[in-house]
């Protein structure tokens, strides 16, 4: 069985992560990729040895597109094109009335509310998706809203990658003591992440104790660089964009999501893997993660920042409530958010929908 991941922008996401993981661990025949837009993803795939073209998708309806796709297909025999965005599944179907004679899955990674005529093109084209994978129980309730049919839609979470205990000296560059209590976010500086919530919490904080660390970039990143030197928060520390987020995760204490909108955070799912606590917005699939059942960390109501800075709080004073989260995280990553059994359902979908 040969794979192609079709993804528009090859960054360095979630959705990135995911890809990365499923190449990795698959084992079933060959797998490619194809990319629109360059980025970190591009350079892991090519160092890892996978075959892969660029190709452009100016739009869902780009026709041209599909014709590659097509081309590539059939010169590499692909059975699947798995897509990660709606651009790239709309390109996918497509490419199926040039005889690219591949299944299409797609993953719903981030969580749309569509106009009507949206949902009236998704109900013609997406009938032509062999599968569709929500990343939680929310996803999969806005896809049918979005008018995918329920009958094609399986709900697999996010696995954890696997923890790779990392030399760091990530403290000693930022300045931070050893003792220093630190609260770490993995986030892109765009309106739907909330990082000016965030920072407008960590002013209502009774302690300035700690260290609030922002790793990522994005269009608001020097407007949130601004604010924070406007206000004196002296405690937040922008790392940037960053490639030892795992080491980063390890010397941290206790991570933090302050989305509006969110799916299923990989973010999160990563910082669990490393036995953080979390403290993170009632957004999406975050209550599927952070909830009174997992008691991994405390969930709060987007832009209630008195909640947001009290739930900072008790993780910084509370050492029997954090490390009760903390053991629930690792547990948590174990049962729920396992990188073996997302891979052997998706697997199992692929098998599925080439039978």
């Amino acid at each position: 069985m040969n794979v192609l991941h079709l993804i528009n922008h090859a960054g360095s996401g979630g959705s990135e992560k995911y890809v990365e993981m499923l190449v990795e661990g698959f084992s079933g025949g060959e797998t490619y990729f194809a990319y629109n837009e360059d980025g970190p993803l591009h350079e892991k795939m090519v160092a890892k040895g996978v075959n892969s073209v660029k190709i452009s998708m100016r739009s869902p309806f780009d026709f041209s597109a599909a014709r590659k796709v097509a081309k590539f297909c059939k010169n590499h025999k692909i059975d699947i094109i798995h897509t990660h965005f709606i651009r790239e599944a709309y390109v996918a179907i497509l490419s199926k009335l040039f005889g690219s004679g591949a299944k299409v899955a797609y993953t719903y990674h981030i969580l749309e509310k569509l106009g009507f005529a949206q949902k009236t093109v998704n109900l013609l084209v997406m009938r032509f998706c062999n599968a569709v994978i929500a990343v939680c129980k929310v996803g999969m309730i806005s896809l049918v809203e979005n008018k995918i049919s329920a009958k094609k839609i399986s709900v697999i979470y996010n696995g954890a990658p696997q923890v790779i205990k990392a030399d760091s000296n990530f403290r000693a560059e930022f300045g931070i003591s050893e003792d220093e209590f630190v609260f770490v976010t993995v986030t892109r500086f765009s309106p739907e992440k909330g990082v000016d919530f965030l920072l407008r919490s960590v002013e209502k904080l009774s302690s300035s104790s700690c260290k609030v660390v922002l790793v990522g970039s994005g269009e608001l990143f020097e407007e949130m660089q601004q604010f924070a030197y406007r206000n004196n928060l002296q405690n937040v520390i922008f790392a940037g964009r960053r490639a030892d987020v795992n080491a980063i995760l390890q010397e941290s204490n206790c991570f933090v999501n302050s989305s509006q909108t969110e799916a299923l955070s990989f973010a999160i799912v990563e910082a669990l893997s490393h036995g953080l606590p979390v403290v993170a917005t009632k957004a999406g699939g975050n209550v599927e993660i952070v909830n009174e059942k997992t008691k991994c960390g405390i969930a709060v109501d987007y832009g209630d920042e008195e909640a947001m800075a009290h739930a900072m709080q008790r993780m910084m004073q509370d050492e029997n409530f954090y490390n009760d989260c903390s053991d629930n995280a690792i547990k948590l990553v174990s049962e729920t958010f396992n990188s073996e059994k997302m891979l052997k359902e998706t697997f199992k979908i692929y098998k599925k929908i080439t039978n």
